[in-house]
């Protein structure tokens, strides 16, 4: 006699195999708590319990201060630049600027 095969979900968490919860909690590095706490909010899909501890663990990355950026000054109008980057004055060097700057 045949017997239907019993199909298994690679992207559902089946939360009565101990194992299978045992290696996501291992995976995801959390805790017991933390974990009823991401199934009870996404579900037994893993893409859902780990993008919902990804999001727990959030809040705690956000509360380190912001590094220090340095304010930066420009002097002279914008409009004095052309598209090299040269200021107008001095030589400008382009192909048919006659100097080749790999020589």
């Amino acid at each position: 006699m045949r017997r239907p095969k019993l199909r298994t979900f690679r992207n559902k968490l089946d939360l009565t195999d101990h194992v299978q919860v045992r290696r996501v909690k291992k995976r995801l590095r959390v805790s017991d708590t933390e974990f009823a706490h991401a199934i009870s909010k996404a579900g037994n899909s893993i893409a859902a319990i780990s993008k919902e501890v990804a999001l727990q663990r959030e809040p705690q990355d956000i509360a380190k201060p912001p590094a220090e950026v340095a304010a930066v000054e420009l002097k002279g109008d914008k409009n004095d630049r052309d598209i090299e980057g040269n200021d107008g004055q001095g030589e400008h060097r382009g192909l048919a600027g006659g100097s080749c700057p790999l020589s």
